[in-house]
């Protein structure tokens, strides 16, 4: 952004707003559709909150510029429940194509973990394709493109917890390998106690395949 531009974060509460049929495309563009929930998971989302419900879903968009020369540069979804908030979990983080490289991802990343942290978190959680799974799908560029993703959310603070396995789908793909991430906010949180609030927070399929640990 030129030193005036004005970034913003302000949340999607309905179907109306003129931002979600742009962040729906930014959505499409930037994730492999075996890792994409179907549009009407999200359409699901923003009419309850329409309704008064799904508080415990926070869908976001940052925005540069206001009014009518609004820009969506990214947006997040992720979720906290509020009665229980021992963990955070982040759906959904994603970039505008053309706003890559801008600091954008960095600073909805941030907020995110401003805001879990803030509610009462132990962590936040996550998974992200592993080197292997992409290789073997698609080859070197998208191998490289899955670590270069991990050094990424680690220099944001997240940590691999190691000694797991995890088969994640969205429903209607096949099933694939993901690394289980953690971003910890409590020092004492030791590897055993954050694979107990990954089985409640992200999914209870999570197998311990090894000796536990968080690097």
């Amino acid at each position: 952004p030129t030193p005036t531009t004005v970034r913003t974060i302000r949340p999607l509460t309905s179907l109306q707003d003129p931002a979600v049929p742009i962040v729906f495309d930014i959505y499409q563009k930037s994730f492999p559709v075996i890792e994409q929930m179907l549009i009407s998971f999200f359409w699901r989302i923003l009419r309850d909150k329409e309704q008064g419900g799904a508080a415990q879903y926070h869908f976001e968009v940052l925005c540069e510029g206001e009014g009518d020369s609004e820009v969506i540069a990214g947006f997040v979804l992720y979720e906290i429940d509020p009665d229980e908030p021992e963990g955070g979990y982040l759906w959904y983080i994603a970039a505008n194509p053309d706003l890559r490289g801008a600091g954008v991802g960095k600073m909805l990343y941030s907020h995110v973990a401003t805001q879990v942290e803030a509610a009462g978190a132990r962590a936040l959680f996550f998974e992200i394709e592993t080197y292997d799974d992409a290789f073997a799908r698609h080859g070197q560029e998208a191998a490289d493109y899955a670590e270069w993703r991990k050094a990424w959310y680690k220099r944001q603070g997240a940590l691999e917890l190691k000694g797991t396995h995890y088969l994640c789908g969205v429903d209607w793909q096949p099933v694939i390998p993901m690394q289980v991430m953690v971003h910890p906010f409590d020092s004492d949180l030791n590897p055993e106690e954050a694979l107990v609030i990954a089985h409640d927070v992200v999914d209870e399929s999570i197998e311990q395949v090894g000796d536990l640990s968080l690097e």
